[in-house]
């Protein structure tokens, strides 16, 4: 822009009471006056023009806007970090453990407080597990064949008595020992086949 236009633009500003826009430069200096003290604002009005601190004002209004809704998102992204669940090794019934909880006293109580509880939903478990198997047409590795109505409690009484027998079963995971228990239990009668 050649300097007469400049001059004329600084004059026509200056002829309807109005500042020329401040550099760049101009606009960081005036955001450092601004933010070190309250007073200060009014000698940029004097040196810029209303117009100018309005738009450093709002500039500043809106950045801290900005950081502060910034700010919160960190502080409850970090919340969520700190709930999500850590990898942890998935809840695997030991035999021995089974064993304990599915036990009862010479009573009949349970041994372990809710105990008899978590014992037959392991075991509902395992033979909702091979239910699915079997109706998705994939034979299970062990099959069995429990009667219809047939109780939680007498198959518990019967994979307690496995355990008991097989102490083999102990340090590994309970699920084989609960399907061979009830594979010993309830075989599948064996089809011939019609000629």
């Amino acid at each position: 822009m050649p300097s007469g236009q400049l001059a004329h633009i600084e004059t026509s500003a200056k002829a309807q009471n109005r500042h020329p826009e401040p550099q760049a430069k101009d606009l960081n200096s005036l955001k450092q006056k601004i933010l070190r003290c309250a007073p200060c604002g009014s000698a940029v009005k004097n040196q810029y023009g209303s117009h100018a601190q309005n738009r450093v004002m709002t500039r500043i209004s809106h950045f801290m806007k900005v950081f502060k809704t910034f700010q919160m998102q960190m502080i409850c992204l970090g919340f969520l970090l700190c709930a999500l669940p850590t990898p942890a090794p998935a809840a695997e019934f030991s035999g021995k453990y089974l064993l304990q909880i599915c036990s009862s006293d010479k009573t009949g109580g349970e041994i372990v407080p809710g105990g008899h509880t978590a014992c037959q939903a392991y075991i509902a478990g395992i033979i909702d597990y091979h239910n699915l198997i079997k109706s998705l047409k994939t034979a299970p590795g062990l099959d069995f064949c429990i009667p219809a109505g047939t109780t939680l409690p007498v198959i518990q009484e019967g994979v307690v008595l496995y355990l008991l027998k097989n102490g083999q079963h102990d340090n590994f995971i309970a699920s084989p020992a609960v399907a061979i228990a009830l594979h010993q239990m309830f075989p599948c009668k064996k089809r011939t086949k019609k000629k």
